[in-house]
């Protein structure tokens, strides 16, 4: 059974890794550790606690598996196909325990385990041969289905309950391989049908239980982008201003070098509601947000984002069928806004710092404020912030930092450079007991002394891009100065991250729409503040904001009729096609439309071809059926002249069967032993033996070699005279 463990924690760890590639946690990994080790824990308990442990086990995450994955499909499945394995794995922890003795075992629920785990198993091959979309790729997901089915035979025949003491499986003879492997095609079939059809469909009837799993984490059907720029050159430089892919990969290199260039091409346009706040906003700075990262990469110089996934918010995942997908509470009063977005890629909803809700049918949110939709070219939208700017609270000084959950936003980078360059020009105090205020004074101050904005960066051989900027060319614009604030602060326990999106003033009053064009991309460090959450900290010089050379005179004119609204659902309209949450369900309901669709004689050649093969499926099924039953009798006939017998009664079997009447498959001994008798060819001296062999092999009792030697020698002697009465006749 040890194998067989061996092979159902595979099982496991093949599971947990496809459900953590397409979530992007790893909590069925950690789940069924869990349960293997408290299991391992008490195994030796001998008693009922040990099936009541797994049993508790699995019921735990058979519930809290699709509460976790809220109901999202392949995770889903996952957990439930992880299930007969895990409880296969605890009852070869049993078995392994309690020494293989089958008279402390429940054969049949054992059968039932471990045939169950097996087309679980052909289970996960299906979902690994159907290529879901995940973060490993088909060339890996291939080659482990062919794995896992490998590894799906040799468990099958493992876990087989042992018909001996010894507790060992035997081996199913050739042909009988071949016709499982057969039948396992044809489940796979089944199986196919139930994960297409009857899953989904109770997937979905989960999800209504309750409005809050409405929320699925899947991954949308992005469309294909259409970048605003060209992405930068390999040799590591930057040349133009603007969103670059990080939005789309979740990654951000700093630029080795830099040679910036303005085209003034608009990328978008802000209408506040309000014309009183839009005229105060436009004597300061309007920052608009695409997209944060979090968790910075010393060894190769770039952002990324520390989680991956999302999830799709409708407009009644709050609570309320409002029209109104609301994200958040305003911490500040809210700024009712409409962005009129250029050239949109579906990768981005750019809004106002501080989102609190938008006005969209619905939107997939990722971890780090980023929001996408299903929407390319110009589309205008309507959404609320809440701006927190730093330099626009009244007293900065009352300001503190507060906690976000996050280790990742905290995280103190592993730079020797960065970490001596702070302590050793006193950029912030080693105690980390100044105030927030005076901490961020601190290193603005410093880059003022220290740092010069330039646009263009020649970049040091020997010297990393930010350590460049910091200790090198000590020069270089918004990205660096974001960068390399958002780590400082990180040193003194400052939740921070990096932002990127637009800033300027460029305020139309005529229009009432703030533009925002290529030079006005931007990247800004934000801080988590206590009763505000995440903060713009701007670190670059303001008078440098949207200072780009090359930018064109001509100011870009705005035409409002130039972009499509993207409404919102009418609480009391019916119901717009919902987004794709379950891709199973969306490829079924897509075939039931080309069927649909189709015309009568293409329909009833479809319809004649699928009888036909479901017929042939039927037909292949039932002579299976009858070979597996006519070879169930040949395999008990061959097991019971194969079964390994001590010395006496192996030769009492050979010197009958040499007599002319052998053992009938299926008889016991003592069966066999009264047709003997009764035939005159075995008398009353045998008796004892059959009681002793009895005795021995099934009742645990002790053996005795010279009782054995004695009928060893009975049964030599027996046929000698038998085998002299038949030559005498």
């Amino acid at each position: 059974m040890r194998s067989a463990l061996v092979i159902y924690c595979f099982f496991l760890a093949v599971e947990a890794g496809l459900a953590w590639a397409v979530s992007g946690n790893p909590f069925l990994a950690a789940a069924m550790t869990c349960g293997l080790l408290t299991y391992a824990a008490v195994w030796k308990a001998r008693g009922p606690w040990g099936e009541i442990v797994r049993a508790l086990t699995a019921g735990l995450i058979a519930v809290a598996g699709p509460l976790y994955y809220k109901a999202f499909m392949l995770p889903t499945m996952l957990c439930f196909i992880a299930l007969p394995h895990l409880l296969a794995a605890t009852q070869c922890f049993w078995e392994i325990a309690l020494g293989n003795d089958p008279a402390q075992q429940n054969q049949r629920m054992r059968t039932v385990v471990f045939t169950v785990a097996f087309y679980a198993a052909m289970g996960l091959v299906f979902l690994l041969l159907r290529g879901e979309e995940t973060r490993v790729s088909r060339w890996v997901t291939g080659p482990l289905a062919i794995l896992v089915l490998l590894a799906a035979l040799p468990a099958w025949d493992l876990a087989r309950v042992a018909r001996l003491k010894s507790g060992r499986a035997r081996a199913a003879p050739r042909s009988v391989l071949v016709r499982r492997i057969i039948l396992l095609l044809a489940v796979l079939g089944m199986v196919a049908a139930v994960f297409t059809g009857v899953l989904p469909a109770a997937a979905e009837k989960l999800c209504a239980v309750s409005p809050h799993w409405r929320a699925k984490v899947d991954t949308p059907e992005k469309p294909r982008p259409h970048p605003p720029q060209p992405p930068p050159p390999s040799n590591g430089s930057a040349t133009r201003p603007g969103m670059d892919s990080s939005a789309m990969t979740g990654r951000h290199q700093l630029p080795q070098k830099s040679n910036l260039q303005s085209l003034g091409i608009p990328q978008l346009h802000v209408r506040i509601k309000d014309k009183t706040t839009a005229t105060r906003m436009a004597n300061g700075t309007v920052y608009v947000r695409s997209h944060t990262l979090d968790a910075w990469k010393d060894d190769a110089g770039a952002w990324e984002s520390s989680i991956a996934g999302g999830q799709w918010l409708a407009d009644a995942a709050d609570g309320a069928a409002d029209g109104q997908i609301t994200l958040k509470e305003p911490p500040l009063p809210p700024v009712e806004h409409t962005v009129f977005l250029d050239n949109a890629d579906g990768y981005s909803l750019p809004a106002l710092q501080g989102i609190c809700a938008y006005r969209l049918p619905n939107v997939f949110a990722v971890p780090g404020d980023l929001f996408q939709m299903q929407a390319t070219g110009n589309i205008s939208y309507e959404a609320v912030s809440a701006p927190a700017v730093w330099d626009q609270f009244p007293d900065p000084a009352k300001l503190r930092a507060g906690r976000t959950g996050n280790p990742a936003q905290t995280k103190t980078p592993d730079s020797p450079a960065l970490s001596s360059l702070i302590y050793g020009e006193a950029i912030l105090r080693p105690n980390n007991k100044a105030k927030l205020s005076t901490r961020i004074s601190g290193i603005r101050q410093w880059f003022k002394e220290n740092i010069r904005y330039s646009t263009v960066m020649a970049g040091h051989e020997s010297l990393p891009a930010l350590d460049n900027f910091l200790a090198g060319e000590r020069k270089g614009y918004c990205d660096f100065y974001a960068s390399a604030a958002c780590l400082m602060l990180r040193f003194s326990e400052v939740p921070t991250r990096v932002a990127y999106g637009y800033a300027g003033h460029d305020y139309d009053e005529a229009a009432g729409v703030f533009t925002f064009t290529d030079d006005s991309a931007h990247a800004w460090t934000e801080i988590f503040l206590e009763n505000y959450g995440w903060t713009v900290c701007d670190f670059t010089p303001p008078e440098n904001l949207g200072s780009l050379k090359g930018t064109p005179p001509a100011k870009p004119e705005f035409k409002e009729n130039a972009y499509e609204p993207v409404q919102p659902k009418k609480p009391d309209a019916a119901p717009d096609k919902e987004p794709d949450e379950f891709p199973v369900t969306s490829r079924w309901n897509d075939m039931v439309e080309k069927a649909l669709a189709m015309k009568p004689m293409e329909l009833t050649k479809e319809a004649v071809k699928w009888f036909a093969l479901l017929c042939i499926a039927a037909l292949l099924l039932r002579w299976l059926w009858k070979k597996g039953v006519k070879a169930k009798g040949d395999e008990e006939d061959a097991f019971a002249a194969d079964e390994h017998q001590p010395p006496y009664f192996a030769e009492f079997l050979r010197v009958f069967c040499e007599a002319g009447c052998p053992r009938a498959g299926g008889s016991t001994p003592r069966e066999y032993f009264t047709t003997l008798n009764s035939r005159g060819l075995a008398g009353p001296e045998f008796a004892p033996m059959i009681s002793y062999h009895y005795h021995c092999r099934y009742a645990d009792a002790g053996r005795d070699g010279d009782q054995e030697a004695a009928w060893l020698t009975l049964a030599r002697e027996t046929g000698e005279r038998l085998q002299q009465s038949r030559s005498q006749s």
